[in-house]
């Protein structure tokens, strides 16, 4: 800061022009943001906060800047690795079958073989239900199971109208979101996780070519 005594005003030097404030100021709030959603990712988290935190960054998605700041600080491998998971839930594979096609729909764009392995994962309906099948058989294993079969009959009754609660939400805010940016490739009246996820990984399949990334659509 320098002062000139003969005019009387201050002359501040070093400041920076008012679009490198803008830019700043956007990347402190995309972090904020990340920061806070990848909190609800968290396993630890009801599902319910999950599919709403993959779903706000589906929609911040649609914002070129966004993408730009998730491609510069290689936010989507920890966004990722947060929902290894995910095909254990039908709201959760959905919205995080929605989040992938969204960040497919940016052509630079770029995957790890860990998200690959979740994309193709979602598209294996036969791995879910073994899944699904092998968590029941741990439950129904369990000698205390028969004790409170009825308990249990009633609390898996009111989880499974909380989860078809959760999916029909995730649902409608995908159809939004697809309306919101139009694509040619899906439907707005149909969505589902094999077709977001097929979509995601025909467009990541178009543009990558290492040799780890065809190894793995291979087998």
């Amino acid at each position: 800061m320098q002062q000139t005594s003969e005019s009387g005003f201050t002359v501040v030097k070093h400041v920076k022009n008012y679009q490198n404030c803008v830019v700043e100021g956007e990347a402190q709030e995309f972090a904020d943001e990340v920061d806070y959603l990848l909190e609800g990712l968290q396993s630890s988290q009801p599902t319910s906060v999950r599919c709403l935190s993959v779903m706000n960054l589906a929609s911040k998605c649609q914002q070129p800047s966004f993408r730009l700041y998730l491609r510069a600080h290689n936010v989507p491998k920890k966004i990722f690795s947060h929902l290894t998971d995910a095909n254990g839930n039908k709201s959760l594979s959905l919205s995080t079958a929605a989040l992938l096609f969204m960040l497919s729909r940016d052509r630079r764009m770029e995957i790890d073989k860990s998200t690959l392995q979740l994309v193709l994962s979602l598209l294996d309906p036969l791995d879910r239900e073994a899944n699904n099948q092998g968590n029941e058989k741990q439950v129904e294993g369990n000698k205390s199971f028969t004790k409170y079969k009825f308990l249990k009959s009633r609390d898996k009754a009111a989880q499974l109208d909380e989860n078809e609660k959760n999916l029909k939400v995730v649902e409608g805010k995908i159809l939004e979101m697809i309306q919101s940016c139009p694509d040619a490739l899906i439907n707005e009246n149909v969505v589902s996780v094999k077709r977001l996820a097929s979509e995601a990984l025909i467009r990541f399949t178009a543009r990558q070519t290492p040799e780890w990334y065809r190894e793995e659509v291979r087998l």
